[in-house]
């Protein structure tokens, strides 16, 4: 079992997503990554949103949930316990639609990862995303129309 967060950060009605130029069969994902023994899912997300898009203004908005899943078809023997927690950019801060950010720590202690950013609109297009990362969507759609409209 590893404790796992993932990142589902918005600005304006848009979800950040990723792929791995040298790994294309990893899909499009959002940001996610292993918990540190202790760490909370708040202080986890934010820290892996830094290591992973090097993204450092944003705020929670809320933990959307957690889930288990299993890594099975992946070829791997592990469950995951997911955090989910909806983190926001302000519509103040100029945001690229695509840029490449490299995480100089991964976990695997391997070569740095390359990482091509693209936000995808939440309600223009349907888009899937690999493994699971999909879990929390149809949620956080519901919380993004609810603030829309308050």
């Amino acid at each position: 079992m590893k404790n796992k967060v993932l990142v589902y950060l918005t600005w304006r009605n848009r979800l950040l997503t990723f792929t791995q130029p040298k790994f294309p069969e990893a899909g499009r994902q959002v940001i996610a990554g292993t918990m540190e023994q202790d760490e909370i899912p708040v202080a986890a997300a934010l820290r892996e949103l830094r290591e992973e898009s090097g993204v450092e203004d944003a705020e929670v908005v809320r933990i959307l949930g957690d889930y288990f899943y299993s890594m099975r078809k992946f070829g791997r023997s592990e469950i995951q316990h997911r955090h989910v927690v909806h983190v926001k950019v302000s519509d103040s801060i100029a945001m690229k639609e695509y840029w490449t950010h490299f995480e100089t720590h991964p976990g695997s202690g391997d070569e740095p990862i390359e990482f091509s950013f693209q936000w995808l609109s939440l309600f223009e297009t349907e888009f899937a995303l690999i493994g699971g990362h999909d879990f929390f969507l149809p949620m956080l759609k519901h919380f993004m129309r609810e603030h829309s409209e308050a």
